[in-house]
């Protein structure tokens, strides 16, 4: 096993750690687990797995993707395990029951070899897990040697966060993500034929569901709400009549990207907090990216409001100065340094005092467009010396105040930061007898 393939193992073990400590279901940690699954287990025709079956899967590829080719039995301990399924009952009867499913469950998959000839056809029937057993707390299991290179070196494969796919109460919803995700590059699913599409979704037994109206009312739009409101791809219906009936005989699914998703991490940062992370932290744009990407906006603005609260506290106690508030930054992050409660309710109250600030000085600027043209004509006919009395009159009011610790003594450019400029629009606005006459 490579290091770096330790190290990603470790890191996971440790979030379960952390998690458990909480209470925490793997739904709701603030960073992502997933795995690059391999296209060809996940595109599979006859699978009839139960939700907690699905999730069982992906647990077992997890624990084992990123060294199968190496390791002959894999390990894991239980709890670990469970947690990694989304599975917090201790009725162990029903996960063995849903294991045997699972190591019954054959998978018809195309062959990837390089020695085999290409030219004709290449099929197996395999099971998605072999033999698998409990003892010492932990689970073991080897996974079939035919499968092996689709976990660690799969041709083509789709990330498949832990976190949004054991969010899915509903096997439909969770097959048809992972197929969706699957078909994401392309934009769409194929069309699928209505008796295709029952396979997927594993209700061809259902005679409850011919028709399609209650195929749709029952297991498509269940399906389409639970994806759009909780993942990370968004997806419409579209479907097709049979030539010469209105009646449907084809569908498929429009893939877009989900930023509003409840379980997405990836929600774009706003400029101001873009903003603090670039020019008070000096972040790179590449580091506010990756931060961006792996960890929950609210969270990121409480590590914000952390690191601020310390260089402050640092600077009152003559402690010496926090050099790299970037570094410290990325360190609250990562270890979850979080501020004792009468401090968070202190900091709180003075966060929202200062927002009160700033839209307070915001409307007084921008109550009329007529106001905000005067100010500007003014500003763009006043000297320079009138200009610099004005920036120096502005420092020190009170309409400042909610920069006054992001710049300090810095020059201001009002050029960069528009609630710093409508501040000081509004300062000059109350400042210039007359102006608003």
């Amino acid at each position: 096993m490579s290091n770096a393939n330790t190290v990603v193992k470790q890191l996971a073990f440790e979030l379960f750690q952390e998690a458990e400590k909480a209470n925490l279901p793997i739904t709701e940690i603030k960073q992502d687990i997933g795995l690059n699954r391999s296209n060809a287990t996940i595109s599979v025709k006859g699978n009839n797995l139960p939700l907690l079956g699905r999730r069982l899967v992906n647990a077992f590829y997890f624990v084992a993707h990123r060294d199968a080719l190496e390791v002959e039995q894999h390990s894991a301990p239980l709890d670990y395990f469970k947690w990694l399924a989304g599975y917090d009952s201790t009725n162990h009867k029903y996960l063995k029951q849903t294991i045997r499913g699972v190591q019954q469950t054959l998978i018809d998959i195309q062959i990837e070899n390089e020695d085999t000839d290409t030219t004709r056809e290449q099929w197996a029937s395999i099971p998605y897990i072999n033999e698998v057993y409990f003892t010492g707390g932990k689970v073991y299991f080897t996974v079939p040697k035919s499968l092996r290179k689709q976990l660690q070196q799969p041709k083509s494969f789709t990330y498949l966060s832990l976190r949004i796919s054991n969010a899915f109460t509903s096997e439909y919803a969770h097959n048809l993500y992972e197929r969706c995700s699957a078909a994401h590059f392309q934009g769409c699913t194929p069309w699928w034929s209505i008796e295709e599409f029952r396979q997927i979704t594993n209700t061809v037994e259902l005679s409850s569901y011919d028709e399609f109206k209650t195929l749709k009312r029952k297991v498509i739009q269940p399906a389409i709400d639970q994806i759009n409101e909780l993942s990370d791809i968004f997806i419409e219906l579209e479907t097709r009549s049979i030539t010469g009936s209105k009646k449907i005989g084809w569908l498929r699914f429009v893939i877009d990207k989900n930023i509003h998703g409840k379980l997405v991490l990836t929600k774009p940062l706003d400029e101001d907090t873009f903003q603090i992370l670039r020019e008070e932290f000096g972040l790179s744009p590449n580091e506010i990216s990756d931060i961006s990407q792996n960890y929950d906006y609210d969270y990121i603005r409480s590590k914000i409001d952390f690191t601020r609260h310390r260089i402050e506290q640092a600077e009152k106690k003559s402690t010496g100065r926090i050099e790299y508030p970037g570094r410290y930054f990325i360190k609250a992050l990562k270890e979850d340094l979080t501020l004792p409660k009468a401090t968070k309710v202190a900091v709180a109250e003075q966060a929202t005092i200062q927002l009160q600030l700033e839209q307070s000085t915001q409307a007084v600027a921008e109550a009329s467009q007529v106001k905000t043209d005067r100010v500007t004509e003014y500003l763009q006919s006043a000297t320079a010396d009138q200009l610099e009395a004005l920036l120096d009159g502005f420092r020190k009011s009170q309409f400042f105040a909610p920069f006054r610790k992001r710049i300090g003594n810095d020059p201001i450019d009002l050029d960069e930061n528009k609630a710093v400029r409508s501040a000081f629009h509004g300062y000059v606005a109350k400042t210039i007898p007359g102006l608003m006459d």
